[in-house]
């Protein structure tokens, strides 16, 4: 090998897997993988595994003598069964700073595992590293990203005082919508913070983090108000609306309408949960703006055809404000939705 700096494979990716694979060379080999994938601290691993390989001849490239050399770590790193000829399973660059590199890294999330393989240093990861990782404080700090708990109040205060002033116009009507809105009283019945319970404290969903420290929530007037305390992007909160009871021989529909007020757009998605089988049926997810009244069948959503049943419905404040050449505008933190009105109607 003349070449500088020479490896098989730059990692970028979410995840790289090698199986039954002959990094070869000879003498002459080089470095199999070289790691730019960074630690996710939740949800979504980035993840290095290499798996019954030959490794021959890696120490060609002098600076980077090891199986994976890891410019950032990932969250995991698996080398398994595999004949490592005289070099190391992992090498850190010494300039990354491994004091704070785990911080935030929530538990579950992190797995290094070098095992079942053979070679003079086949069992060896960077002490430094692993100590890292341990040692790591877990506790997530929003600091300036986050709304404080004071700035959070202050902010629902005011999207309730400018909501008060919009004049909202009456729902438009989907096209194709089969079902004619009912407005008489009587043949509906509204699901209000003051009918049921509407709150942040479950997890966001897939991590261990609640929706109440990326929202806030508040009646305004006789809509509903939901707001950003941490910006969209990469991130699903919703309200959970606890324990509605419904009986799909009378109220068998699901309505709402998301308000216009005025943002481009607010992009959220709505999931109810049917409390005795567990089933969560995803009703709409919505990337764009969509002030239309809509309705949904239970019967038809929950493949149930009639008695009483009792469900949770979750309502996902996603933020995603238009897409506008390949662009995407997210919803910032002390912007708010207004949802006008969630009720289950009449056939």
């Amino acid at each position: 090998v003349n070449g500088k700096d020479q490896r098989w494979i730059d990692n970028y990716g979410q995840a790289l897997t090698c199986r039954n694979f002959r990094f070869g060379g000879e003498g002459g080999g080089f470095t199999p993988v070289v790691n730019f994938a960074g630690v996710k601290k939740s949800v979504v691993a980035a993840s290095v595994i290499l798996d019954s390989c030959h490794m021959i001849g890696a120490i060609g490239n002098a600076k980077r003598a090891c199986a994976v050399y890891c410019e950032k770590i990932p969250n995991q790193i698996v080398v398994a069964n595999s004949n490592l000829f005289g070099i190391p399973a992992v090498i850190v660059n010494p300039k990354l700073d491994l004091k704070t590199y785990f911080n935030g890294v929530r538990p579950g999330m992190l797995r290094y595992d070098v095992s079942g393989n053979v070679g003079e240093f086949a069992y060896k990861l960077p002490e430094k590293m692993i100590q890292a990782a341990t040692k790591r404080k877990v506790p997530i700090k929003y600091d300036n990203i986050q709304l404080s708990p004071k700035e959070t109040s202050k902010a629902l205060a005011s999207a309730i005082k400018t909501a008060s002033k919009i004049s909202f116009p009456p729902p438009r009507m989907p096209k194709n919508l089969k079902h004619k809105q009912q407005t008489t009283r009587g043949t509906y019945i509204d699901i209000t913070p003051k009918t049921h319970k509407w709150d942040l404290d479950d997890m966001m969903d897939a991590t261990s983090e609640k929706n109440s420290a990326y929202l806030a929530v508040a009646p305004a007037g006789d809509n509903i108000l939901i707001m950003r305390r941490i910006a969209a992007g990469r991130n699903w909160p919703h309200v959970l609306i606890r324990n509605i009871d419904v009986d799909l021989d009378k109220t068998p529909w699901l309505s709402f309408h998301v308000a216009d007020n005025g943002l481009l757009g607010d992009g959220y998605a709505i999931r109810v949960v049917n409390q005795q089988n567990k089933d969560a049926i995803l009703l709409l997810d919505m990337h764009w703006t969509g002030h239309l009244y809509r309705a949904y069948d239970l019967r038809k959503a929950l493949g149930i055809k009639s008695g009483r049943h009792r469900i949770s419905i979750k309502f996902y404040f996603l933020g995603v404000h238009h897409y506008s050449k390949s662009k995407v505008d997210y919803a910032q933190k002390g912007e708010f939705m207004m949802l006008n009105f969630l009720r289950l109607e009449k056939d």
